[in-house]
């Protein structure tokens, strides 16, 4: 795998957080915007908005499951509210099923 992606892929995975964008990533990585977009769709066939989404909502369901309350997974996860996050969850688990 690119170490440019590697490093998003870390980023993503110590912390995941729906403000996180690929533009201030991109400083850090050492690649443009284009490029990681790029990597991403041809290493996982989706877009980093779309990994970015898919791990986010991946670590609320393992925060449920420990019984972290809805509003401090809005609160840890970015979210500007907690009925953003809670409509971008249903949303998730609709298309998950």
């Amino acid at each position: 795998m690119d170490r440019r992606l590697f490093f998003i892929i870390e980023a993503l995975s110590d912390k995941p957080n729906i403000k996180m964008s690929i533009s201030k990533l991109s400083e850090q990585a050492g690649a443009s915007v284009r490029t990681l977009n790029r990597l991403f769709l041809s290493h996982f066939k989706a877009s980093f908005k779309e990994i970015r989404n898919k791990v986010v909502m991946e670590r609320a369901e393992q925060m449920m499951k420990k019984g972290i309350s809805v509003t401090d997974i809005a609160f840890e996860l970015e979210y500007s509210s907690i009925s953003a996050f809670s409509t971008a969850f249903s949303k998730y688990q609709k298309q998950k099923y």
